[in-house]
């Protein structure tokens, strides 16, 4: 009953945390139940209450904020119809993390607001973070390729210098010729 109240809140954050929140619970109890769903009248009530975030359309709130909504409330009404969220897949060097049930989407969300654009070097090195994802120890990171890619950087170097000067040269040479 506490949760079908937060979703009525003026508050977007609030509507869409708890929105999370009961996709959370009922993800949870359809892995408990062996894929079964739970029907009973306030997960109704939150279902219905969710369909109409999921498709509102009322002008006095912003286009960000109703996008924002929209798409929220759509991904938690599908754990509500199917007891499963569509799995997304987040990508880091080499790895991929698929997050394919509430808890795994809410903890990478929630590290991700935390560490912001450092959260994908976070994935690749911090040993906590790769446990928490389970990941396993972090890639070795080969020093052959950072050899190569210095010595690229400066074989370009060298020869956009070279290229300069010779530029350089034949400008001489028309300007003496004219």
């Amino acid at each position: 009953p506490t949760l079908n109240k937060l979703l009525e809140s003026v508050e977007i954050e609030v509507r869409i945390a708890s929105g999370q929140s009961i996709a959370l619970l009922v993800n949870l109890i359809h892995e408990i139940n062996g894929g079964e769903l739970l029907h009973t009248p306030e997960l109704d009530k939150s279902n219905h209450l969710i369909q109409q975030l999921a498709t509102d359309s009322s002008r006095y709130t912003g286009r960000k904020e109703r996008s924002q909504q929209r798409s929220s409330f759509k991904d938690i009404l599908q754990t509500l119809e199917s007891g499963t969220v569509s799995q997304q897949n987040v990508k880091c060097g080499h790895e991929v993390i698929a997050l394919d049930n509430w808890t795994k989407l809410m903890r990478y969300n929630s590290f991700k607001e935390l560490l912001g654009s450092g959260m994908n070097r976070h994935l690749m090195a911090n040993h906590l973070i790769r446990d928490v994802f389970e990941l396993g120890p972090p890639p070795v990171i080969e020093v052959e390729s950072k050899m190569a890619k210095m010595e690229r950087k400066s074989l370009t170097a060298a020869r956009a210098k070279h290229r300069s000067q010779t530029r350089g040269k034949s400008r001489d040479h028309k300007n003496v010729a004219s």
